[in-house]
């Protein structure tokens, strides 16, 4: 019996294997790394460059917070019945471009001279609120796509894989981020996570994901508010979805509330160069990773 199961399991490619999720995950991960580079910089461009003297600036950083947030809690919840009646792949592709269009505009405006630092904040508060809308979109869309090109025993290890990618995104990319920003300036930053769209679009345009079977038994079409309220109702019907949404929430909001913080008060409490932003965020955010390596090499069963 070992011996068939040492056959089945070379028999059975890994993920790695797996040319759709792979080029989804490339995708995912250069489109990560691009939004915390973006994060970071856009609180370094507003802390140091467009508000550095001035006594609004606190409050100027904590608007790029909550209109990063806001669409999370009012968008996230319902883009998911969206997206389940609308074509997955298209919906990532539609995501991706406005994502990166949105972003070129906010790189284009560094060239004007002209505009007051009021403009320049208030123009970040809705390309950031619009990037963050966009990403409610495109998050579910991706759920459902590696759904429909990993194996359903695989699945687990697939979503372990694409958090551990994600978390160091989260370490590494603030790193980068100011080192590149006092290096070579907010355009360059900009740029990066404008590419980084384009990436994650090329990559998930050469996916071949095919559309899981549907249930041969005719469905009665419901409106958006019914799908909508079965989802709340099965939300909170579950004690282990209920403590996990909480969780991600008081998780996400933690995370983004050091960033900006750390970038707007550490120099000033502590004397501490701007510059060396990257190594004091990196020790604020270790937990974030520890514990995704075990789910790697767990094999189904």
């Amino acid at each position: 019996m070992a011996t068939g199961q040492s056959v089945e399991s070379r028999e059975s490619p890994g993920l790695l294997a797996n040319r759709d999720f792979v080029l989804l995950l490339c995708g995912q991960t250069v489109s990560n790394f691009g939004d915390i580079i973006f994060d970071t910089t856009l609180t370094l461009w507003i802390a140091v460059r467009i508000a550095a003297t001035t006594a609004w600036a606190p409050v100027a950083i904590g608007g790029v917070l909550a209109a990063a947030t806001l669409p999370v809690l009012f968008v996230g919840p319902i883009a998911g019945v969206f997206v389940d009646r609308w074509n997955k792949r298209n919906t990532k592709l539609a995501a991706d471009a406005l994502r990166a269009i949105t972003v070129s505009v906010l790189l284009a405006t560094t060239f004007i001279g002209a505009l007051s630092p009021g403009i320049q904040i208030g123009m970040i508060f809705v390309v950031v609120f619009l990037v963050s809308v966009c990403a409610q979109f495109f998050a579910p869309a991706r759920v459902a796509t590696i759904a429909e090109i990993v194996e359903e025993e695989r699945r687990p290890q697939a979503a372990s894989i694409s958090q551990l990618l994600s978390s160091l995104a989260l370490i590494i990319g603030p790193a980068a981020a100011a080192p590149l920003f006092f290096g070579v300036g907010v355009r360059w930053a900009l740029t990066l996570n404008a590419l980084s769209f384009v990436v994650s679009w090329f990559g998930i345009l050469a996916v071949r994901s095919k559309p899981l079977p549907l249930d041969p038994q005719p469905v009665a079409s419901s409106s958006f508010l019914r799908e909508f309220a079965d989802g709340i109702q099965f939300l909170m019907s579950s004690p282990v979805l209920r403590t996990c949404s909480v969780w991600l929430l008081l998780s996400c909001w933690e995370q983004a509330h050091s960033m900006h913080s750390v970038s707007f008060f550490l120099p000033k409490i502590c004397t501490l160069p701007p510059c060396c932003l990257d190594s004091s965020v990196q020790r604020l955010v270790p937990e974030c990773w520890l514990g995704r390596f075990s789910p790697l090499s767990s094999r189904p069963e």
